[in-house]
């Protein structure tokens, strides 16, 4: 799954989002500003950051499900 939003929406669909990824599945999300990199990882929790991107101050951000969890 893929997803370019802001911070707001990020937090307000966070759970919907990370229930959307399978076990083992990833959920890529861009459009974050470097200053809200955390307030992103926390939305997504309890998805996990496996790679993040960076590119003048935005952030992308891949994060996987853990399966069993």
């Amino acid at each position: 799954m893929l997803a370019n939003l802001l911070i707001p929406i990020i937090e307000e669909l966070g759970p919907v989002l990370t229930a959307a990824v399978a076990p083992g599945g990833h959920l890529v999300v861009s459009g974050v500003l470097e200053e809200q990199f955390e307030r992103a990882v926390a939305a997504c929790a309890p998805l996990g950051v496996v790679d993040t991107f960076r590119a003048d101050g935005w952030v992308a951000l891949v994060l996987r499900a853990v399966p069993g969890v």
